[in-house]
Parts: C-alpha cells; sequence; structure tokens
C-alpha cells in the first residue's frame, strides 16, 4: 500500500544532558529569570554572554560560544520550555568540564 510516509518524531521531553545546561545557564540569572529561544544567554562556565552561532528552528536547537572561555553549549526549545524544572544545583564538573 502506497502512502505517506510518517515523520520521525522528536522527543518532546528534554534530556537529563540538555536541562542540566540549562540549570548551569540560569544559576547566573535572578530567580524565575524566562529564556528565550534563540537568544543570547550567560555561559554556563564562566557567565559571560555567549554568541550565537546557530538556529535552527526546525530542530529547535541553539549553539553558542564562549570568547571568554572558549566552551560551546546548546540549549534546546523543549529544555527552555521546562524551565522552571531546570533550576536545580548541578555541580561543577558535572557536565564534564
Amino acid at each position: 500500500m502506497l502512502g505517506r510516509k510518517k515523520k520521525a518524531q522528536t522527543p518532546t521531553e528534554p534530556t537529563p544532558e540538555e536541562l542540566a545546561i540549562l540549570s548551569r545557564c540560569l544559576r547566573h540569572y535572578p530567580a524565575g529569570t524566562k529564556l528565550n529561544f534563540g537568544a543570547p544567554v550567560r555561559c554556563p562556565q564562566c557567565a559571560d554572554f555567549g554568541m550565537v552561532t546557530e538556529v535552527n528552528p526546525a530542530a529547535g536547537v541553539t549553539s553558542f560560544f564562549c570568547m571568554q572561555c572558549g566552551i560551546d553549549w546548546s540549549l534546546t526549545s523543549r529544555a527552555i520550555r521546562r524551565a522552571p524544572e531546570a533550576r536545580r544545583h548541578v555541580a561543577v564538573g558535572g557536565l564534564g568540564d
């Protein structure tokens, strides 16, 4: 039978790694701060603002680079939507820094 191919479904829930990176970024903001997808955010390591290197709305991923400490990281729109649940302590080195 011929028919339309089903789209591959992307997960709707953020992974623990996505939430951990978001939590590391959010610790540099006042409680309750909401981040916007595609906008610059503070570096999860040094708190300097990261430069946006790529925004992929289809995949829901924004990539960043920190000129201060030289790390790259990404935030997903699904993690940002869950931001209140991401506000938990992540130990330094918890992301393999």
